[in-house]
């Protein structure tokens, strides 16, 4: 008799996390601009395509070119390690 596997339905945490990707890759043509909303609040804006946008709040002890710069060095962001680690290292963000 042949051996069957039976599948497992997704928990509803592994189903959240395979919807939203933690690691976003940056590739030369997206566009990485900064913005200040009507609050004031400076965003680094990462545009993937016309519909797919990421926004980063800028930390206070940071300055908008700096980020940018890191963010292009680095060639992906990880919102896991941006959402824990920030302001801890600020060295290194991503």
């Amino acid at each position: 008799m042949a051996k069957t596997n039976t599948a497992v339905a997704p928990t509803r945490k592994e189903e959240q996390q395979a919807q939203i990707p933690t690691k976003w890759r940056i590739k030369e043509h997206h566009v990485i601009q900064s913005m200040v909303d009507d609050d004031g609040v400076t965003w680094i804006k990462i545009e993937w395509s016309e519909k797919l946008h990421l926004f980063l709040a800028l930390p206070a002890h940071r300055e908008e070119k700096e980020l940018i710069a890191q963010i292009q060095k680095v060639g992906s962001i990880d919102t896991e390690k941006w959402v824990k680690m920030w302001p801890q290292q600020p060295e290194l963000d991503f």
